[in-house]
């Protein structure tokens, strides 16, 4: 499930507790930009704090994201197929 966030603020992300990224943009761009920097960067783990209010609005860490290589299913089909009884053939509902 994606949850989109469309409230814009001025933030500062930290990541790993030691790099900070001062960022002007909707809340959903800026987790889709930690994202690309967990990717790109290595970090595991982020915080969003408002820079107006000293808010903390979000924590991500790389448990947050999953590789989409794990949901897809690499088995062959015909494994999957079998004779179903009430259609009256084979079918991958079995």
């Amino acid at each position: 499930m994606r949850i989109n966030y469309y409230y814009s603020t001025s933030a500062i992300i930290i990541f790993n507790d030691e790099f900070e990224l001062k960022i002007d943009d909707s809340l959903d761009n800026i987790v889709c930009k930690i994202e690309w920097a967990f990717r790109e960067y290595g970090f595991t783990k982020a915080e969003v704090i408002d820079s107006k209010t000293g808010e903390l609005l979000v924590t991500v860490d790389d448990d947050n994201f999953s590789d989409e290589e794990e949901d897809e299913d690499f088995e062959p089909d015909y494994d999957e197929c079998g004779f179903n009884p009430y259609m009256g053939c084979y079918d991958y509902d079995c």
